[in-house]
């Protein structure tokens, strides 16, 4: 995944994240790709910083473009 990310440059990914997720590693592999990964809030946008809450769909998009959003 990561040679992917870093080949193409895919501007936007969506992930599911299920209970039995490793979200720590697929967090961790989205960053050594320089992504920033985010939930959709009420209030738009949010950059996860730690858990969050299971059954939902994350996103991750290159740093640069998600300093845009």
């Amino acid at each position: 995944m990561r040679r992917l990310l870093h080949a193409k440059q895919v501007r936007l990914v969506m992930f599911e994240y299920l209970q039995r997720t490793n979200l720590s590693e697929a967090l961790a592999a989205f960053e050594a790709a320089g992504y920033k990964t985010f939930e959709l809030t009420p209030e738009g946008p949010s950059e996860i910083r730690g858990s969050v809450r299971p059954l939902q769909n994350l996103f991750a998009c290159p740093t640069e473009i998600f300093t845009t959003l």
